[in-house]
């Protein structure tokens, strides 16, 4: 992991910008500008509007007192009508420009509502991302919120290309090298402070966004071999026939030949389009079934065609992008003329024509195999340099969004470790937001996490878990500082049955376990341990072989040489005496409230970090919440004292003294 400096002055909350400088404000004043810049084109527009309708009244005028006034002198009427004519032409097209401006303000205006709205979490004012997590960790992805409606890819990924997506998908889910991650870090926090060039290319990402993916036929075209250029007879006699087409027609007008020789060539040349009609229609159709959306390609590639850059990565793919071949856009603009013109053969009359003298179709083909031959192969890596330059600016998002996130930096030692203060949940709005210190490792111990419902122990799993896939993915992380070792993570946090293949709770967390136990063997001689986040596991069978169990799998796992969490209610693991020596012991607590609101929950949860083991339970007090207390029991006997809590109390005053290396 690379090096960055934490924040001067750390809290226990993440400290937003001052009201000048943040981004709340940045968005806002941009939002506002775009909005006023709209109407101000709204307003330009529908003056156009009524000049274009002036116009055409004018020109039916004219053309009716042309008509009225044949038999005196029409001249000024005709005149009239020619140049309400001319200024009706010259205002579409200045109309349409004004339009296109239009919607370019108005979409960079709703990039700026997004912003707000992706800073204060407001997910149903963010588009719906549509991604798909590799197989192997759809798991993990359900676990942490990595794709789906409340998730990481839905926070970055809503104004993506497909391939900018799909790039995304895949940072998150496969850890970069450190190498990688420090160019990553580089080009984020140079991109970060440019707003105006990432709101373009998100433009035309949006544009992009809901193109189907599969560019498949289009690219397998692009990188086929050529059957026209193969065949030079064929090439020779597209130019030789239509040349002696041509020639002898012209010599039949000046009566030097009889028309017979022209004839029979133009019947030859038409003879031969059809026998190749089929061969040349399927050529043709291949490049024309994506090539439309590939001009909305070209104007992504425009964008960021013309950008320089400080950092060695950016430079790098824009290097790539334009290569030896030019500009993609240029390159693509090309093509689409040579389509227009190909398309020709859509035209009945038309096309007879042009293929009985010209052999058109043979030309078109030739062209489009010339484009394919220089720059074809290269089509591929143009749409995956742009994706991986959208994903570096999807990524920078979270930096100038959140300028106190650090980029975190490798740890002191590479067997396995994180260091994180402040960390907190990056899903989670500010005023939302609870940071907390976590240290995990080295390997040979674990973290164990204990609480009551709802005080915040599945929630600093996920936190730990999202922060480490944004670190590996090159990103800054939810944490006002941060330092980690290659990890791959694992995880068992949601995990449920299933009727449909007979499978019972207890089973399938048998099977997620085994996953991770298996994974955790496999990464015990790579440069990447296990970094497990299991939360209140093996709940489906009873306390004895739980704690059996459990104690087994950590086992398991730390003797591969594994770090992580582990989260439960169950207290008694922490006293189990083969977990005292490896756990460093951190719990949750919460406050009774005496003057809850009716239908409020009598509690409060300040989601802090403390080391030791929980002393308190609230089953007892949600029971009765929800009305479900019977006669007999009362929240009262939930929170009196007794021989356990008393037990555990001590225990924890021991805990607190102690450092956190030494074993219990």
């Amino acid at each position: 992991m690379p090096t960055s400096q934490p924040p001067s002055t750390p809290s226990s909350r993440r400290n937003a910008p001052t009201e000048a400088t943040s981004p709340e404000t940045l968005y806002t004043r941009r939002r506002d500008r775009y909005d006023a810049l709209a109407a101000k084109e709204q307003r330009r527009s529908q003056w156009i509007s009524w000049g274009r309708l002036a116009a055409v009244l004018v020109a039916l005028t004219g053309g009716l007192m042309t008509v009225l006034r044949a038999a005196e002198n029409p001249a000024p009427w005709l005149l009239t009508t020619a140049i309400a004519a001319l200024a009706f032409l010259g205002l579409a097209v200045v109309h349409d420009q004004r339009l296109a401006q239009l919607h370019r303000w108005q979409g960079l205006a709703t990039l700026n509502r997004v912003g707000l709205a992706r800073i204060a979490r407001r997910w149903e004012d963010l588009p719906v991302v549509v991604g798909e997590p590799p197989a192997h960790a759809a798991a993990m992805s359900k676990d942490l919120g990595v794709c789906g409606p409340v998730s990481l890819l839905r926070l970055l990924g809503s104004s993506l290309s497909p391939p900018g997506r799909s790039t995304l998908i895949e940072w998150l889910f496969e850890p970069a090298t450190p190498d990688d991650i420090v160019l990553r870090q580089a080009a984020i926090a140079e991109l970060s402070q440019r707003i105006d060039d990432r709101q373009a290319l998100e433009l035309e990402g949006g544009v992009l966004r809901s193109l189907d993916p599969d560019m498949s036929a289009f690219l397998s075209w692009c990188e086929g071999e050529p059957w026209l250029l193969d065949r030079p007879g064929w090439i020779a006699a597209s130019w030789i026939l239509p040349i002696l087409t041509i020639g002898s027609g012209g010599l039949a007008l000046l009566g030097i030949l009889p028309f017979w020789p022209c004839g029979s060539l133009a019947l030859l040349q038409f003879i031969l389009g059809n026998l190749q009609a089929g061969r040349l229609a399927e050529a043709l159709d291949a490049v024309s079934h994506r090539e439309r959306e590939m001009q909305s390609y070209g104007r992504a590639f425009s964008v960021v065609e013309g950008w320089t850059s400080n950092s060695p990565e950016l430079s790098t793919l824009i290097e790539r992008l334009v290569g030896d071949t030019g500009r993609p856009s240029e390159r693509l603009h090309r093509l689409h003329r040579h389509l227009e013109l190909a398309d020709v053969r859509h035209s009945g009359t038309l096309h007879f024509v042009l293929v009985s003298l010209l052999l058109w179709d043979f030309h078109s083909l030739r062209r489009l195999e010339l484009w394919r031959r220089e720059v074809g192969g290269r089509v591929r890596e143009w749409l995956a340099v742009l994706g991986e330059i959208e994903a570096l600016c999807a990524l920078s998002l979270l930096r100038s969004d959140h300028p106190t996130w650090a980029f975190p930096r490798g740890a002191e030692s590479d067997v396995g470790e994180l260091r994180a203060e402040g960390l907190g949940h990056p899903l989670l709005s500010d005023d939302q937001r609870v940071v907390n210190r976590v240290d995990l490792g080295p390997p040979g111990r674990f973290l164990l996490v204990t609480g009551s419902n709802m005080s915040g122990k599945s929630t600093l799993l996920r936190s730990i878990g999202l922060d480490v896939v944004l670190a590996q993915a090159g990103a800054p992380v939810c944490a006002q500082s941060m330092s980690l070792s290659p990890v791959r993570l694992a995880t068992s946090i949601v995990v449920e049955d299933s009727l449909e293949d007979g499978i019972s709770l207890f089973l399938a967390e048998l099977l997620r376990l085994r996953e991770v136990v298996t994974a955790a063997e496999e990464q015990r001689d790579s440069d990447r341990r296990l970094l497990f986040l299991l939360d209140e596991i093996l709940r489906g069978t009873n306390s004895h072989d739980r704690h059996v169990a459990v104690r087994r799998v950590l086992r398991r796992l730390l003797d591969s040489g594994a770090i992580g969490a582990i989260s439960t209610h169950d207290v008694a693991l922490a006293d189990a005496e083969e977990l005292r020596a490896v756990a460093d012991c951190v719990y949750f607590r919460e406050e009774v409230l005496t003057d809850a609101a009716p239908g409020e929950i009598p509690m409060h949860f300040d989601y802090t970090l403390r080391p030791g083991v929980s002393t308190t339970t609230n089953a007892l007090s949600l029971l009765e919440l929800v009305g479900l207390a019977s006669e007999e029991s009362s929240p009262s006997e939930e929170s009196s004292p007794s021989a356990e809590e008393d037990r555990l109390t001590a225990h924890n005053g021991t805990e607190r003294g102690r450092s956190p290396r030494e074993p219990l």
